[in-house]
């Protein structure tokens, strides 16, 4: 015997299952990064108005900095901050920058997980000069940040004349560039950046 039908031809018993497509659950996954992302950033905000005008933004002296990681319900969280830049260094002959890395983390929901102020070192790639700018790439890197491991995305600074002292600036890019073209070891390159730095106010 069958069961009884209604008037349309369904089975009142049988419940039925909503089918969602790959495309339905990529627009379902959208809204969540979205507003992981809104949170890290209104979060980030609260730590920047609690800041010295200085210390406010991004910029060549404190990079701007993002990042995913894999929250506890296996989705996608994110960091969102700043980096400053204290000096560079050699590690296992490459160049790395050592920072203080500043923001904020939310899991994949929109709720914020904490404020991150932690040093970091970062890989430092391509660096070029020439007299009207020194250019390089700080990231990618994995960090563990609040014992999460994120994945820092790639930032590219461009440093003009006008951050510092433009004549001193100037001449210093200027010599960047001829050493650029000489080949040098890391150590070169690292003591060259380091003297950018320091001339753009910042410590060594």
């Amino acid at each position: 015997m069958g069961l009884p039908r209604t008037s349309d031809g369904d089975h009142p018993d049988v419940a039925t299952v909503p089918v969602m497509d790959e495309q339905q659950g990529r627009r379902t996954m959208k809204p969540r990064i979205a507003a992981a992302l809104l949170s890290a950033a209104l979060m980030l905000a609260a730590v920047g108005a609690a800041a010295q005008n200085s210390d406010r933004g991004p910029s060549n002296r404190r990079p701007r900095m993002n990042g995913t990681f894999t929250d506890a319900a296996n989705g996608l969280g994110v960091f969102s901050g700043t980096m400053r830049l204290l000096r560079f260094d050699v590690q296992n002959g490459a160049i790395v920058a050592i920072g203080t890395l500043k923001g904020a983390l939310a899991d994949s929901k929109g709720n914020p997980l904490g404020r991150v102020d932690q040093e970091v070192v970062l890989p430092v790639n391509g660096v070029t000069s020439t007299c009207d700018v020194l250019r390089f790439e700080l990231g990618p890197a994995d960090v563990e940040i609040l014992g999460v491991q994120v994945h820092l995305r790639k930032d590219v600074l461009g440093i003009e004349p006008r951050d510092g002292p433009s004549q001193t600036l100037g001449d210093l890019l200027c010599s960047s560039a001829n050493l650029l073209d000489s080949h040098p070891l890391p150590d070169a390159i690292a003591t060259a950046l380091n003297e950018v730095l320091r001339t753009m106010g910042l410590p060594k």
